[in-house]
């Protein structure tokens, strides 16, 4: 979800026994076109900026979502966390990143008042605008940067998964977290 140009996907793949079995969805259509001409043997579509996805209740073994909640609206995040639920399957994992409270370190030397006294009130700052991909959405709000704190992932949107795996600034300055649909 959120594949992009293919950036993880066309590495995945390589070490996928079954070539035939990795879905790619991303909002930005220019992405998935390019993904099509040069990443053989990912299904890749287009997908719309809310649920639902084309996929079938309990599609899926692993989703993994590299900088995709990053970039959402706290409603839209929780919007598409229940979608994840619904196309994986029982027993399946959810694996995606956030910006952490320790992202903030290394994005903000100097610090930032104002997005880490949201993240103590709130454990959420979804304030900050990003326009990288208005170009290719309908919605010029819909895209941010978003910082989550690890107990929000926690008690909010770990509220309906197995809470598994956690791991502060895994690439840089994002957080990876895993979920287990119970």
């Amino acid at each position: 979800w959120g594949c992009g140009a293919a950036r993880v996907s066309q590495h995945v793949l390589n070490m996928l026994e079954d070539k035939n079995k990795l879905y790619g969805i991303d909002v930005d259509a220019r992405a998935i076109q390019w993904c099509k001409e040069n990443v053989p043997n990912l299904a890749a579509s287009v997908c719309q900026l809310k649920p639902p996805s084309a996929f079938h209740d309990e599609s899926f073994d692993v989703i993994y979502a590299y900088s995709v909640l990053t970039h959402l609206r706290e409603q839209d995040a929780k919007t598409w966390l229940e979608e994840i639920r619904r196309i994986l399957k029982p027993g399946g994992f959810f694996m995606f990143t956030t910006l952490g409270s320790s992202s903030l370190t290394w994005l903000f030397p100097q610090g930032n008042p104002d997005i880490t006294s949201r993240l103590i009130k709130h454990g959420i700052f979804d304030e900050a605008k990003n326009d990288n991909i208005d170009a290719v959405i309908s919605d010029q709000n819909y895209y941010r940067n978003t910082w989550i704190t690890d107990d929000y992932v926690k008690k909010v949107w770990g509220e309906r998964f197995l809470y598994c795996y956690h791991e502060t600034a895994f690439h840089f300055y994002q957080d990876i977290h895993v979920f287990r649909k119970q």
